[in-house]
Protein backbone atom coordinates (compact mmCIF):
# COMPACT_ATOMS: atom_id res chain seq x y z
CA UNK A 1 0.00 0.00 0.00
CA UNK A 2 2.64 2.25 0.71
CA UNK A 3 4.38 1.78 -2.01
CA UNK A 4 1.33 1.79 -4.29
CA UNK A 5 0.70 5.32 -2.74
CA UNK A 6 4.19 6.87 -3.46
CA UNK A 7 4.16 5.52 -6.67
CA UNK A 8 0.68 7.47 -7.41
CA UNK A 9 2.20 10.47 -5.60
CA UNK A 10 5.48 10.34 -8.09
CA UNK A 11 2.78 10.68 -10.43
CA UNK A 12 0.45 13.02 -9.75
CA UNK A 13 3.72 15.29 -9.00
CA UNK A 14 4.81 14.81 -13.05
CA UNK A 15 1.41 15.54 -14.30
CA UNK A 16 2.09 18.93 -12.16
CA UNK A 17 5.04 19.76 -13.42
CA UNK A 18 4.12 19.21 -16.55
CA UNK A 19 1.33 21.04 -17.12
CA UNK A 20 3.36 23.92 -15.51
CA UNK A 21 6.16 23.47 -17.72
CA UNK A 22 3.07 23.12 -20.68
CA UNK A 23 1.48 26.16 -19.72
CA UNK A 24 5.23 28.03 -20.73
CA UNK A 25 5.15 25.90 -23.49
CA UNK A 26 1.74 26.81 -24.73
CA UNK A 27 2.61 30.54 -24.11
CA UNK A 28 5.17 30.73 -26.28
CA UNK A 29 4.08 28.57 -29.82
CA UNK A 30 0.07 29.57 -29.56
CA UNK A 31 -1.79 29.65 -32.21
CA UNK A 32 -3.46 33.21 -32.58
CA UNK A 33 -6.82 34.43 -32.44
CA UNK A 34 -8.31 37.45 -33.13
CA UNK A 35 -10.21 39.26 -30.63
CA UNK A 36 -13.01 40.39 -32.75
CA UNK A 37 -14.36 43.86 -31.27
CA UNK A 38 -17.07 44.45 -34.30
CA UNK A 39 -17.73 43.54 -37.72
CA UNK A 40 -20.09 44.79 -40.38
CA UNK A 41 -21.40 44.08 -43.81
CA UNK A 42 -22.55 46.29 -46.40
CA UNK A 43 -24.31 45.83 -49.27
CA UNK A 44 -27.59 45.91 -50.91
CA UNK A 45 -29.20 42.44 -52.78
CA UNK A 46 -26.98 42.76 -55.80
CA UNK A 47 -22.98 42.63 -55.63
CA UNK A 48 -20.76 45.18 -53.58
CA UNK A 49 -16.59 44.93 -53.69
CA UNK A 50 -13.02 46.30 -52.47
CA UNK A 51 -10.42 46.79 -54.34
CA UNK A 52 -7.31 45.79 -53.73
CA UNK A 53 -3.74 46.21 -54.01
CA UNK A 54 -4.91 50.40 -54.19
CA UNK A 55 -4.93 53.06 -50.70
CA UNK A 56 -9.01 52.60 -50.57
CA UNK A 57 -9.34 52.41 -46.95
CA UNK A 58 -8.08 55.70 -44.66
CA UNK A 59 -8.52 56.70 -40.99
CA UNK A 60 -8.68 60.57 -41.46
CA UNK A 61 -9.04 61.62 -37.07
CA UNK A 62 -10.77 58.72 -36.74
CA UNK A 63 -12.85 58.74 -39.17
CA UNK A 64 -12.91 55.93 -41.62
CA UNK A 65 -13.37 55.84 -45.28
CA UNK A 66 -13.81 53.38 -47.65
CA UNK A 67 -13.81 52.80 -51.85
CA UNK A 68 -15.40 50.06 -53.49
CA UNK A 69 -18.40 49.55 -55.65
CA UNK A 70 -21.73 48.61 -55.80
CA UNK A 71 -24.12 46.92 -58.48
CA UNK A 72 -26.88 47.48 -56.00
CA UNK A 73 -29.61 50.08 -56.37
CA UNK A 74 -31.10 51.44 -53.17
CA UNK A 75 -31.33 48.17 -51.21
CA UNK A 76 -30.14 46.44 -47.78
CA UNK A 77 -28.00 49.20 -46.23
CA UNK A 78 -26.98 50.67 -50.09
CA UNK A 79 -29.21 53.71 -49.71
CA UNK A 80 -27.76 55.27 -52.96
CA UNK A 81 -29.69 54.97 -56.80
CA UNK A 82 -27.86 54.17 -60.07
CA UNK A 83 -27.63 57.14 -62.42
CA UNK A 84 -30.60 58.32 -63.83
CA UNK A 85 -28.68 57.98 -67.36
CA UNK A 86 -29.80 55.39 -69.63
CA UNK A 87 -26.07 53.79 -70.36
CA UNK A 88 -25.39 53.99 -66.46
CA UNK A 89 -27.91 51.84 -64.68
CA UNK A 90 -26.65 48.42 -66.08
CA UNK A 91 -23.41 48.83 -64.46
CA UNK A 92 -21.97 48.60 -61.13
CA UNK A 93 -20.62 52.42 -59.19
CA UNK A 94 -18.21 53.67 -57.05
CA UNK A 95 -19.09 53.29 -53.48
CA UNK A 96 -17.15 55.84 -50.78
CA UNK A 97 -18.38 55.11 -47.32
CA UNK A 98 -17.68 56.71 -44.43
CA UNK A 99 -17.64 55.00 -40.54
CA UNK A 100 -17.14 55.64 -36.92
CA UNK A 101 -14.63 53.67 -34.80
CA UNK A 102 -17.55 51.13 -33.91
CA UNK A 103 -18.66 50.53 -37.47
CA UNK A 104 -21.75 52.48 -38.01
CA UNK A 105 -22.00 53.66 -41.11
CA UNK A 106 -22.01 58.01 -41.03
CA UNK A 107 -22.52 58.77 -44.61
CA UNK A 108 -22.51 57.20 -48.09
CA UNK A 109 -21.92 58.13 -51.66
CA UNK A 110 -22.47 56.98 -55.16
CA UNK A 111 -19.80 58.14 -57.87
CA UNK A 112 -21.54 57.98 -61.09
CA UNK A 113 -20.67 58.96 -64.87
CA UNK A 114 -23.08 59.71 -67.49
CA UNK A 115 -22.58 57.13 -69.92
CA UNK A 116 -20.03 53.56 -68.97
CA UNK A 117 -18.45 53.87 -65.55
CA UNK A 118 -15.08 52.10 -64.90
CA UNK A 119 -14.64 48.90 -66.16
CA UNK A 120 -14.70 46.74 -62.64
CA UNK A 121 -16.88 43.94 -62.02
CA UNK A 122 -18.53 43.70 -58.06
CA UNK A 123 -18.15 40.20 -58.06
CA UNK A 124 -14.31 40.46 -58.01
CA UNK A 125 -11.98 41.88 -55.44
CA UNK A 126 -10.21 43.81 -57.78
CA UNK A 127 -11.22 47.48 -58.87
CA UNK A 128 -9.05 50.55 -59.75
CA UNK A 129 -9.25 53.32 -57.62
CA UNK A 130 -7.60 54.86 -54.93
CA UNK A 131 -8.24 57.47 -51.89
CA UNK A 132 -6.44 60.21 -50.18
CA UNK A 133 -6.73 63.13 -47.75
CA UNK A 134 -6.08 66.92 -48.55
CA UNK A 135 -4.88 68.77 -46.01
CA UNK A 136 -7.70 66.38 -43.84
CA UNK A 137 -10.88 68.23 -44.67
CA UNK A 138 -10.96 66.77 -48.17
CA UNK A 139 -11.03 63.33 -49.26
CA UNK A 140 -9.48 62.86 -53.05
CA UNK A 141 -10.53 60.09 -54.95
CA UNK A 142 -8.57 58.62 -58.08
CA UNK A 143 -9.67 56.49 -60.98
CA UNK A 144 -9.53 55.62 -65.02
CA UNK A 145 -12.30 57.34 -66.54
CA UNK A 146 -13.75 56.69 -69.97
CA UNK A 147 -17.16 58.30 -69.70
CA UNK A 148 -19.43 61.02 -71.08
CA UNK A 149 -20.27 63.82 -68.88
CA UNK A 150 -22.88 63.44 -66.06
CA UNK A 151 -23.81 62.32 -62.80
CA UNK A 152 -20.46 62.75 -60.53
CA UNK A 153 -18.95 63.97 -63.49
CA UNK A 154 -19.22 67.40 -64.38
CA UNK A 155 -15.91 67.97 -66.28
CA UNK A 156 -15.42 67.14 -69.82
CA UNK A 157 -12.55 64.35 -71.26
CA UNK A 158 -9.92 65.33 -72.96
CA UNK A 159 -10.62 63.29 -75.89
CA UNK A 160 -14.25 62.58 -76.66
CA UNK A 161 -14.05 60.30 -79.55
CA UNK A 162 -16.71 57.71 -78.44
CA UNK A 163 -17.12 54.16 -80.44
CA UNK A 164 -20.67 52.78 -79.67
CA UNK A 165 -21.10 54.05 -76.12
CA UNK A 166 -18.06 54.54 -74.76
CA UNK A 167 -15.30 57.10 -75.28
CA UNK A 168 -12.19 55.47 -76.81
CA UNK A 169 -9.60 56.86 -74.64
CA UNK A 170 -9.01 57.29 -71.05
CA UNK A 171 -8.36 60.40 -68.42
CA UNK A 172 -7.46 60.42 -64.87
CA UNK A 173 -10.58 61.40 -63.02
CA UNK A 174 -9.99 63.10 -59.69
CA UNK A 175 -13.06 63.84 -57.10
CA UNK A 176 -13.28 66.05 -54.07
CA UNK A 177 -15.69 65.19 -51.60
CA UNK A 178 -15.51 66.91 -47.96
CA UNK A 179 -15.67 64.81 -44.39
CA UNK A 180 -19.01 63.98 -44.94
CA UNK A 181 -18.75 62.69 -48.59
CA UNK A 182 -20.60 65.55 -50.19
CA UNK A 183 -18.76 65.89 -53.61
CA UNK A 184 -17.27 69.12 -54.08
CA UNK A 185 -15.98 69.03 -57.31
CA UNK A 186 -14.19 66.91 -59.52
CA UNK A 187 -11.64 67.17 -62.26
CA UNK A 188 -10.76 65.30 -65.73
CA UNK A 189 -6.34 65.06 -66.19
CA UNK A 190 -5.27 63.62 -69.53
CA UNK A 191 -4.35 63.87 -72.90
CA UNK A 192 -6.13 63.00 -76.10
CA UNK A 193 -4.67 59.57 -75.49
CA UNK A 194 -4.93 56.86 -72.33
CA UNK A 195 -4.04 58.23 -69.31
CA UNK A 196 -4.81 56.77 -65.71
CA UNK A 197 -4.62 58.28 -62.16
CA UNK A 198 -2.69 55.30 -59.27
CA UNK A 199 -1.69 57.00 -56.89
CA UNK A 200 -2.11 60.49 -54.55
CA UNK A 201 0.05 62.53 -52.10
CA UNK A 202 0.48 65.91 -50.25
CA UNK A 203 4.08 67.01 -49.55
CA UNK A 204 3.90 70.11 -47.42
CA UNK A 205 1.97 72.66 -49.89
CA UNK A 206 2.92 70.64 -53.03
CA UNK A 207 -0.05 67.41 -53.53
CA UNK A 208 1.22 64.92 -56.56
CA UNK A 209 -1.00 62.84 -58.28
CA UNK A 210 0.77 59.93 -60.35
CA UNK A 211 -0.14 57.27 -62.86
CA UNK A 212 0.60 55.63 -66.67
CA UNK A 213 -0.28 57.30 -69.63
CA UNK A 214 0.47 56.13 -73.19
CA UNK A 215 0.09 59.72 -74.68
CA UNK A 216 2.58 62.12 -76.50
CA UNK A 217 2.36 65.75 -75.57
CA UNK A 218 -1.00 66.90 -75.31
CA UNK A 219 -3.80 68.37 -73.10
CA UNK A 220 -2.51 68.39 -69.39
CA UNK A 221 0.99 65.96 -70.48
CA UNK A 222 3.33 68.19 -72.07
CA UNK A 223 6.29 65.70 -71.98
CA UNK A 224 6.78 63.08 -75.00
CA UNK A 225 7.18 59.22 -74.57
CA UNK A 226 10.29 57.84 -74.69
CA UNK A 227 10.36 55.21 -76.72
CA UNK A 228 8.15 57.01 -79.75
CA UNK A 229 8.33 53.68 -82.41
CA UNK A 230 6.47 51.27 -79.93
CA UNK A 231 2.79 52.32 -80.15
CA UNK A 232 1.73 50.16 -76.76
CA UNK A 233 4.04 51.63 -74.67
CA UNK A 234 3.31 53.23 -71.43
CA UNK A 235 5.36 55.79 -69.27
CA UNK A 236 4.93 57.08 -65.56
CA UNK A 237 3.82 60.49 -65.38
CA UNK A 238 3.55 62.67 -61.95
CA UNK A 239 1.65 65.78 -61.77
CA UNK A 240 2.16 68.34 -59.38
CA UNK A 241 -0.37 70.95 -57.89
CA UNK A 242 -0.78 73.40 -54.97
CA UNK A 243 -3.43 72.70 -52.19
CA UNK A 244 -5.95 74.42 -54.48
CA UNK A 245 -5.30 72.17 -56.95
CA UNK A 246 -4.30 74.27 -59.74
CA UNK A 247 -1.52 72.38 -62.09
CA UNK A 248 2.44 73.72 -61.32
CA UNK A 249 4.06 70.99 -63.56
CA UNK A 250 4.25 67.20 -65.00
CA UNK A 251 7.42 65.05 -65.98
CA UNK A 252 7.77 61.99 -66.84
CA UNK A 253 9.56 58.62 -65.61
CA UNK A 254 9.88 55.43 -67.73
CA UNK A 255 11.77 52.79 -70.20
CA UNK A 256 11.38 51.63 -73.71
CA UNK A 257 8.26 49.76 -72.95
CA UNK A 258 5.50 49.30 -70.65
CA UNK A 259 5.31 50.90 -66.93
CA UNK A 260 2.55 51.21 -64.89
CA UNK A 261 0.97 50.47 -61.77
CA UNK A 262 2.53 54.10 -60.01
CA UNK A 263 2.48 53.73 -56.30
CA UNK A 264 3.46 56.80 -53.73
CA UNK A 265 5.68 56.11 -50.50
CA UNK A 266 6.04 57.12 -47.21
CA UNK A 267 9.13 58.74 -47.26
CA UNK A 268 9.17 60.30 -43.81
CA UNK A 269 10.02 63.96 -43.40
CA UNK A 270 12.55 63.70 -46.45
CA UNK A 271 10.61 66.19 -49.19
CA UNK A 272 11.59 64.08 -52.18
CA UNK A 273 9.10 61.62 -54.30
CA UNK A 274 9.50 57.95 -52.96
CA UNK A 275 7.69 56.07 -55.93
CA UNK A 276 7.53 52.10 -57.16
CA UNK A 277 6.03 50.89 -60.02
CA UNK A 278 5.83 47.58 -62.52
CA UNK A 279 8.10 47.46 -65.46
CA UNK A 280 9.02 45.00 -68.35
CA UNK A 281 10.97 47.63 -69.94
CA UNK A 282 14.92 46.75 -70.87
CA UNK A 283 17.62 49.03 -70.58
CA UNK A 284 17.22 52.64 -71.46
CA UNK A 285 16.02 55.97 -71.09
CA UNK A 286 15.26 56.02 -67.08
CA UNK A 287 15.46 52.20 -66.75
CA UNK A 288 19.56 51.50 -65.97
CA UNK A 289 19.35 47.88 -64.73
CA UNK A 290 18.24 44.59 -67.02
CA UNK A 291 15.01 42.86 -66.80
CA UNK A 292 14.89 40.02 -63.88
CA UNK A 293 12.77 38.12 -66.19
CA UNK A 294 8.90 38.77 -66.61
CA UNK A 295 7.33 42.00 -64.65
CA UNK A 296 9.46 43.39 -61.99
CA UNK A 297 9.30 45.88 -59.58
CA UNK A 298 11.05 49.52 -60.00
CA UNK A 299 11.07 51.94 -57.20
CA UNK A 300 13.75 55.30 -56.45
CA UNK A 301 13.57 58.66 -55.43
CA UNK A 302 13.16 61.78 -57.41
CA UNK A 303 12.41 65.25 -57.02
CA UNK A 304 9.73 67.25 -58.03
CA UNK A 305 10.47 67.34 -62.11
CA UNK A 306 11.42 63.41 -62.02
CA UNK A 307 15.10 64.13 -61.46
CA UNK A 308 15.91 61.07 -60.16
CA UNK A 309 18.33 60.59 -56.66
CA UNK A 310 18.52 56.76 -56.97
CA UNK A 311 16.73 53.99 -58.40
CA UNK A 312 16.59 50.33 -58.38
CA UNK A 313 15.01 47.31 -60.20
CA UNK A 314 13.33 44.33 -57.88
CA UNK A 315 13.00 40.91 -59.42
CA UNK A 316 12.88 37.52 -59.92
CA UNK A 317 12.20 35.61 -62.58
CA UNK A 318 8.75 35.08 -62.39
CA UNK A 319 6.20 38.51 -61.70
CA UNK A 320 6.30 40.86 -59.01
CA UNK A 321 3.25 43.25 -58.06
CA UNK A 322 4.23 46.32 -55.93
CA UNK A 323 2.39 46.94 -52.89
CA UNK A 324 3.46 49.11 -50.32
CA UNK A 325 7.06 51.08 -50.05
CA UNK A 326 8.37 53.00 -46.43
CA UNK A 327 11.49 54.80 -45.53
CA UNK A 328 12.32 53.07 -42.44
CA UNK A 329 13.11 55.64 -39.97
CA UNK A 330 15.25 53.85 -37.54
CA UNK A 331 18.19 52.82 -40.23
CA UNK A 332 17.22 55.13 -43.28
CA UNK A 333 16.58 52.45 -45.67
CA UNK A 334 13.94 51.12 -47.95
CA UNK A 335 11.26 48.61 -47.20
CA UNK A 336 9.68 47.34 -49.75
CA UNK A 337 6.72 45.50 -50.28
CA UNK A 338 5.34 43.34 -53.09
CA UNK A 339 3.59 40.23 -53.97
CA UNK A 340 6.39 37.30 -55.65
CA UNK A 341 5.04 34.35 -57.69
CA UNK A 342 8.32 32.78 -58.25
CA UNK A 343 9.98 29.84 -56.46
CA UNK A 344 13.19 30.48 -58.25
CA UNK A 345 16.07 31.49 -56.05
CA UNK A 346 17.51 34.52 -58.51
CA UNK A 347 18.83 38.20 -58.78
CA UNK A 348 17.25 39.94 -55.36
CA UNK A 349 14.74 36.89 -54.57
CA UNK A 350 17.24 34.94 -52.39
CA UNK A 351 14.98 33.84 -50.26
CA UNK A 352 12.97 30.35 -49.89
CA UNK A 353 9.45 30.65 -50.83
CA UNK A 354 6.97 28.82 -48.82
CA UNK A 355 3.96 27.99 -51.38
CA UNK A 356 3.07 29.07 -55.34
CA UNK A 357 2.92 32.81 -53.48
CA UNK A 358 3.87 34.37 -51.23
CA UNK A 359 4.13 38.33 -49.48
CA UNK A 360 7.48 39.11 -50.51
CA UNK A 361 9.65 42.06 -48.43
CA UNK A 362 12.86 43.63 -49.69
CA UNK A 363 15.02 45.17 -47.66
CA UNK A 364 17.13 48.36 -49.55
CA UNK A 365 19.18 50.95 -48.07
CA UNK A 366 19.67 54.61 -47.94
CA UNK A 367 20.70 54.71 -51.48
CA UNK A 368 18.12 51.67 -52.66
CA UNK A 369 21.11 48.88 -52.55
CA UNK A 370 19.65 45.55 -52.01
CA UNK A 371 20.39 44.16 -48.87
CA UNK A 372 17.68 41.01 -48.12
CA UNK A 373 14.74 39.97 -48.81
CA UNK A 374 12.13 37.52 -47.14
CA UNK A 375 9.40 35.52 -48.40
CA UNK A 376 6.41 35.33 -46.07
CA UNK A 377 3.49 32.56 -46.35
CA UNK A 378 1.85 29.14 -45.70
CA UNK A 379 1.78 26.40 -47.62
CA UNK A 380 -0.08 27.33 -50.69
CA UNK A 381 -1.18 30.84 -52.61
CA UNK A 382 -0.53 34.44 -50.52
CA UNK A 383 -1.55 37.02 -52.10
CA UNK A 384 -0.61 40.55 -50.60
CA UNK A 385 -2.61 43.57 -50.79
CA UNK A 386 -2.05 46.08 -47.87
CA UNK A 387 0.73 47.10 -45.46
CA UNK A 388 0.27 49.56 -42.73
CA UNK A 389 2.95 51.53 -40.25
CA UNK A 390 2.10 50.34 -36.70
CA UNK A 391 2.92 52.57 -34.05
CA UNK A 392 5.92 50.35 -32.45
CA UNK A 393 7.79 50.54 -35.54
CA UNK A 394 6.68 47.61 -37.50
CA UNK A 395 4.40 46.34 -39.64
CA UNK A 396 1.16 44.50 -40.22
CA UNK A 397 0.69 43.06 -43.70
CA UNK A 398 -2.86 41.75 -44.70
CA UNK A 399 -3.46 39.55 -48.17
CA UNK A 400 -6.23 36.93 -48.90
CA UNK A 401 -4.53 33.27 -48.09
CA UNK A 402 -6.05 29.89 -48.73
CA UNK A 403 -2.49 28.53 -47.55
CA UNK A 404 -2.66 25.90 -44.48
CA UNK A 405 -0.42 26.41 -41.76
CA UNK A 406 3.47 26.95 -42.70
CA UNK A 407 6.28 28.94 -41.78
CA UNK A 408 4.52 32.23 -41.01
CA UNK A 409 1.17 30.99 -40.67
CA UNK A 410 0.10 29.38 -37.77
CA UNK A 411 -3.15 28.32 -38.51
CA UNK A 412 -5.38 26.14 -41.54
CA UNK A 413 -7.57 28.13 -44.05
CA UNK A 414 -10.93 28.26 -42.80
CA UNK A 415 -13.08 25.63 -44.33
CA UNK A 416 -10.17 25.44 -46.90
CA UNK A 417 -10.79 28.35 -48.47
CA UNK A 418 -9.59 32.00 -48.67
CA UNK A 419 -9.80 34.10 -45.92
CA UNK A 420 -8.54 37.32 -44.47
CA UNK A 421 -4.30 36.63 -43.14
CA UNK A 422 -2.59 39.43 -41.42
CA UNK A 423 0.55 39.44 -39.56
CA UNK A 424 2.51 41.65 -37.20
CA UNK A 425 6.18 41.74 -37.92
CA UNK A 426 7.77 44.18 -35.05
CA UNK A 427 10.67 46.75 -36.13
CA UNK A 428 12.93 43.87 -36.14
CA UNK A 429 11.20 42.23 -38.54
CA UNK A 430 10.50 39.60 -36.61
CA UNK A 431 6.89 37.66 -36.77
CA UNK A 432 5.08 38.98 -33.28
CA UNK A 433 1.50 36.93 -34.08
CA UNK A 434 -0.50 35.91 -37.35
CA UNK A 435 -4.26 35.62 -37.51
CA UNK A 436 -6.74 34.05 -39.88
CA UNK A 437 -10.33 35.73 -40.53
CA UNK A 438 -12.94 34.35 -42.85
CA UNK A 439 -16.40 32.65 -43.38
CA UNK A 440 -17.70 29.68 -45.08
CA UNK A 441 -16.66 30.78 -48.32
CA UNK A 442 -14.17 32.81 -50.07
CA UNK A 443 -12.95 36.10 -48.58
CA UNK A 444 -10.69 38.72 -50.74
CA UNK A 445 -9.03 41.30 -48.50
CA UNK A 446 -8.52 44.78 -49.61
CA UNK A 447 -7.01 47.24 -46.75
CA UNK A 448 -5.70 47.47 -43.55
CA UNK A 449 -5.78 50.42 -40.74
CA UNK A 450 -4.57 50.98 -37.35
CA UNK A 451 -6.16 52.78 -34.49
CA UNK A 452 -4.99 54.33 -31.62
CA UNK A 453 -5.51 51.41 -29.10
CA UNK A 454 -3.42 49.55 -31.27
CA UNK A 455 -6.46 47.49 -32.69
CA UNK A 456 -6.85 47.55 -36.58
CA UNK A 457 -9.67 47.28 -39.19
CA UNK A 458 -9.85 45.60 -42.39
CA UNK A 459 -12.01 46.00 -45.32
CA UNK A 460 -12.46 43.53 -48.22
CA UNK A 461 -15.12 41.63 -49.94
CA UNK A 462 -16.80 38.75 -48.65
CA UNK A 463 -19.18 35.76 -50.97
CA UNK A 464 -19.87 33.95 -47.28
CA UNK A 465 -22.91 34.08 -45.22
CA UNK A 466 -22.41 33.19 -41.44
CA UNK A 467 -20.32 30.55 -39.73
CA UNK A 468 -16.55 30.81 -38.88
CA UNK A 469 -15.12 34.07 -37.65
CA UNK A 470 -18.31 35.47 -39.81
CA UNK A 471 -21.29 36.51 -37.90
CA UNK A 472 -23.16 38.97 -40.33
CA UNK A 473 -25.27 37.84 -43.43
CA UNK A 474 -24.98 38.65 -46.61
CA UNK A 475 -27.87 41.03 -47.79
CA UNK A 476 -28.68 38.34 -50.75
CA UNK A 477 -28.10 35.30 -48.29
CA UNK A 478 -29.75 32.92 -50.94
CA UNK A 479 -27.54 29.99 -51.92
CA UNK A 480 -24.74 29.71 -54.51
CA UNK A 481 -24.00 33.64 -52.60
CA UNK A 482 -23.08 35.33 -56.11
CA UNK A 483 -23.72 38.78 -55.10
CA UNK A 484 -21.08 39.49 -52.13
CA UNK A 485 -21.02 42.27 -49.88
CA UNK A 486 -17.96 44.78 -48.76
CA UNK A 487 -17.09 42.90 -45.21
CA UNK A 488 -15.50 45.39 -42.48
CA UNK A 489 -14.11 44.14 -38.97
CA UNK A 490 -11.73 45.36 -36.26
CA UNK A 491 -10.27 43.19 -34.14
CA UNK A 492 -7.30 43.17 -31.61
CA UNK A 493 -4.75 40.55 -30.45
CA UNK A 494 -4.18 41.10 -26.68
CA UNK A 495 -2.36 38.15 -26.30
CA UNK A 496 -1.93 34.46 -27.16
CA UNK A 497 -5.20 33.38 -26.24
CA UNK A 498 -7.52 36.55 -26.22
CA UNK A 499 -10.67 36.40 -27.46
CA UNK A 500 -13.99 38.34 -27.06
CA UNK A 501 -12.18 40.17 -24.85
CA UNK A 502 -11.96 37.74 -22.24
CA UNK A 503 -8.62 36.19 -21.95
CA UNK A 504 -9.18 32.53 -22.40
CA UNK A 505 -6.55 31.41 -19.83
CA UNK A 506 -8.23 32.94 -17.34
CA UNK A 507 -11.74 30.92 -18.28
CA UNK A 508 -12.73 28.12 -16.39
CA UNK A 509 -11.43 25.07 -18.24
CA UNK A 510 -13.73 22.76 -20.34
CA UNK A 511 -15.18 19.67 -19.08
CA UNK A 512 -13.21 16.97 -20.93
CA UNK A 513 -14.43 12.94 -20.37
CA UNK A 514 -13.39 10.29 -20.15
CA UNK A 515 -10.25 11.73 -19.28
CA UNK A 516 -7.67 10.10 -19.70
CA UNK A 517 -9.75 9.56 -23.34
CA UNK A 518 -9.33 6.39 -25.37
CA UNK A 519 -11.38 6.74 -28.46
CA UNK A 520 -13.96 9.18 -28.05
CA UNK A 521 -13.97 12.79 -25.91
CA UNK A 522 -16.83 14.84 -25.01
CA UNK A 523 -16.77 18.34 -24.28
CA UNK A 524 -18.92 19.86 -22.21
CA UNK A 525 -18.97 23.42 -19.95
CA UNK A 526 -19.15 25.90 -22.53
CA UNK A 527 -20.09 29.37 -20.99
CA UNK A 528 -22.37 30.50 -23.85
CA UNK A 529 -25.04 28.84 -25.77
CA UNK A 530 -23.81 27.96 -29.46
CA UNK A 531 -24.72 26.10 -32.26
CA UNK A 532 -21.63 25.27 -34.28
CA UNK A 533 -17.61 25.36 -33.55
CA UNK A 534 -14.34 24.71 -35.01
CA UNK A 535 -12.13 22.37 -32.40
CA UNK A 536 -8.46 22.32 -32.66
CA UNK A 537 -6.08 20.01 -30.67
CA UNK A 538 -2.25 20.90 -30.16
CA UNK A 539 0.29 18.72 -28.74
CA UNK A 540 2.41 19.44 -25.59
CA UNK A 541 4.68 21.41 -28.15
CA UNK A 542 1.94 24.17 -29.32
CA UNK A 543 1.67 22.21 -32.74
CA UNK A 544 -1.81 21.81 -34.23
CA UNK A 545 -2.30 17.56 -35.02
CA UNK A 546 -6.10 17.97 -35.33
CA UNK A 547 -8.66 20.38 -36.32
CA UNK A 548 -12.54 19.47 -36.92
CA UNK A 549 -15.81 21.34 -37.41
CA UNK A 550 -19.03 20.50 -35.38
CA UNK A 551 -22.21 20.95 -33.52
CA UNK A 552 -23.11 22.16 -30.65
CA UNK A 553 -26.01 20.59 -28.34
CA UNK A 554 -26.91 21.72 -25.03
CA UNK A 555 -23.94 23.30 -24.01
CA UNK A 556 -21.94 20.11 -24.72
CA UNK A 557 -19.83 18.81 -28.03
CA UNK A 558 -19.89 14.82 -27.73
CA UNK A 559 -18.58 11.88 -29.29
CA UNK A 560 -15.45 13.14 -30.82
CA UNK A 561 -12.83 10.91 -32.37
CA UNK A 562 -9.58 10.84 -31.04
CA UNK A 563 -8.31 7.34 -31.89
CA UNK A 564 -6.01 8.55 -34.40
CA UNK A 565 -4.13 11.20 -32.07
CA UNK A 566 -0.97 8.96 -30.47
CA UNK A 567 -0.53 8.55 -26.86
CA UNK A 568 0.34 11.75 -24.99
CA UNK A 569 -0.65 15.30 -23.48
CA UNK A 570 -3.33 17.97 -25.34
CA UNK A 571 -4.92 20.71 -25.24
CA UNK A 572 -8.40 21.23 -26.96
CA UNK A 573 -9.26 24.65 -28.32
CA UNK A 574 -13.24 25.42 -29.28
CA UNK A 575 -13.28 28.45 -31.40
CA UNK A 576 -17.02 29.86 -31.74
CA UNK A 577 -15.55 32.22 -34.16
CA UNK A 578 -15.70 35.45 -31.58
CA UNK A 579 -14.20 33.03 -28.37
CA UNK A 580 -11.91 30.32 -27.49
CA UNK A 581 -11.91 28.12 -24.96
CA UNK A 582 -9.53 25.27 -23.60
CA UNK A 583 -9.38 22.49 -21.99
CA UNK A 584 -6.56 19.54 -21.70
CA UNK A 585 -6.75 16.07 -21.43
CA UNK A 586 -4.40 12.86 -21.67
CA UNK A 587 -4.70 9.92 -24.01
Amino acid sequence: MVLIFYAMKKIIVSVVVYFIFFEIIIAQTAIYYPNIIWQKGYGGYEGEGNGTGWNNLLNVGNDIYLAGSTGSDSSGNITTHFCTDAFTGIYPNNLLLKLDTMGALVSQTRIATGKLPQWYIPSESYVYNSMGALNNDRLVFLTENKSGIGCSQTKFMHDTLEVGNQILNADAWVLYTDRNLVQTGDSMYGSFDRDGAESFIQKGENVFIAGATDADSSGDITTHPFNIINAYNSDLYIMQFDTMMNKISDCRLGGDSVEVGFIFGDNGIDPRLLWMAQTNSNIGFDITEPSRGKVDIWAGVSDNNCNIVWQKRIGSPGIEIPIRLFRNNSDGGYDVFAQNASDTIAFEHQSVTNGSNDFWLVKLDSMGNYLWDMSIGGSSGDLLVDVCRSMDGGYVLLGTSNSDSGLYKSSNALNGSLDYWAIKLDNNYNKVWDVTIGGGSEEYAAGIVELDDSSYIISGTSFSDTGYYKTVQLFDSTPPYTNPDLWVLRFKVDSLYAAGGVQLLDLPPLQLFPNPAQGILNICGLPMPLTQAKIIFTDALGREVKKTNTVVNGGCIRSINVSDLPSGFYSCFVDSGGYVFKGRFVK
